[in-house]
């Protein structure tokens, strides 16, 4: 499931997915996939370690601000969609 939200001006896409903490826990987990639209190279694509998706712009802001972004390319190159 994907969905868009405007989180600080910009748009930004959620995505369920699973991924895996590396380093931090080794066991595959459900978590979102989150890509700034406006960043056409992807350097701020990351991942929110949260089993649900955000219902409006405001939840949206208020999870990436307090579950963290995993934005470690170990941790990227595990994500399955």
């Amino acid at each position: 499931m994907k969905k868009v939200f405007n989180v600080y001006g910009h748009d930004v896409e959620f995505t369920t997915c699973t991924a895996i903490a590396v380093g931090v826990d080794e066991n595959r987990q459900s978590a979102l996939f989150v890509r700034d639209l406006t960043d056409e190279f992807g350097n701020g694509d990351g991942v929110v370690f949260y089993d649900m998706m955000p219902t409006d712009s405001e939840e949206a802001a208020m999870l990436l601000n307090d579950c963290g972004v995993d934005t470690d390319y170990e941790t990227l190159n595990t994500v399955q969609f």
